[in-house]
């Protein structure tokens, strides 16, 4: 029985003992796993970390090409000549700028110069410096447009102007009796704006109203210089003869104050401007 005992207990202990470094070992194994997980984390914590610091990188990069692009494409101040069409920009070149040309040349650089497939207008354009000037003159040879007159006199004045506050306006000249101010009154906040509101100052208001409309018709015009004082005039069409346009220049210069203008210019539709010198004519 004692030996019996005896071997049991030894093999209680073996078994222990076995168990124990059973234990160890798992205890090990376990220890192992997690310090083998920490650094696992560890590393992808440092990976993640690199990445980051990568694309920070990258996107600093392209920031800055994207700011040096933009720099090096922003677009440079142009000219309001270099603005123009190749066209404009060509004719533009075979007038100096600085030359005041007379008025034979400038005619003849005109036709030059003029790039358009349809007969544009000649325009004349100065600077008054008088303020709120008009006057009315007679071109020779008209001004090259045609004119819708309307007379306001006699019994159809009151059904004229009910059409005008229907919005119906079909004319552009107005010319009145003085009894006929009186009712246009009525629409003068329609006709002032668009500068057809007849007056005295502008030769139309009359006590013939019919032979005021023939001598407008035959060429007669309003000139008159804006708030600024810029004053624009139509003298004819390009495909006219030199001579009939400088006629009509000359007589628009002499409606002018001479020692009121500013510098003198011509130029056509679309086209570019030729600057003049005040002819002896004129000036006198």
């Amino acid at each position: 029985m004692v030996k019996k005992s005896s071997v049991n207990e030894e093999k209680d202990v073996i078994k222990k003992n076995l168990l124990e470094v059973e234990g160890k070992k798992t205890e090990k194994s376990k220890d192992s796993s997690e310090t083998k997980s920490v650094e696992e984390k560890q590393e992808k914590q440092e990976k993640q970390e690199k990445q980051r610091v990568k694309e920070t990188a990258l996107r600093k990069q392209t920031l800055s090409e994207k700011i040096s692009q933009r720099t090096v494409q922003k677009p440079r101040f142009t000219t309001r000549l270099e603005r123009r069409s190749k066209k404009y920009r060509f004719s533009a070149k075979l007038i100096e700028r600085k030359r005041s040309y007379e008025i034979d040349e400038a005619l003849e650089l005109l036709k030059k110069t003029n790039y358009v497939k349809f007969d544009p207008t000649v325009e004349f354009h100065t600077k008054v410096l008088l303020e709120g000037f008009r006057t009315t003159v007679i071109l020779p040879h008209g001004s090259g447009k045609e004119k819708r007159i309307a007379i306001f006199a006699g019994p159809l004045v009151k059904e004229k102007i009910a059409e005008i506050e229907r919005g119906k306006i079909d004319f552009d000249i107005a010319i009145a009796t003085p009894e006929a101010m009186r009712e246009l009154a009525r629409v003068a906040k329609i006709l002032g704006p668009r500068g057809l509101m007849p007056s005295p100052k502008s030769g139309t208001v009359s006590e013939n109203p019919e032979e005021t409309a023939k001598e407008f018709q035959k060429g007669k015009i309003e000139v008159r210089a804006d708030k600024g004082g810029a004053l624009h005039q139509a003298i004819g069409k390009l495909s006219w003869p030199s001579e009939k346009l400088k006629e009509n220049l000359l007589a628009l210069l002499s409606a002018l104050p001479q020692n009121k203008l500013g510098r003198l210019w011509l130029t056509t539709t679309m086209g570019p401007s030729i600057r003049i010198a005040k002819p002896e004519k004129a000036a006198k």
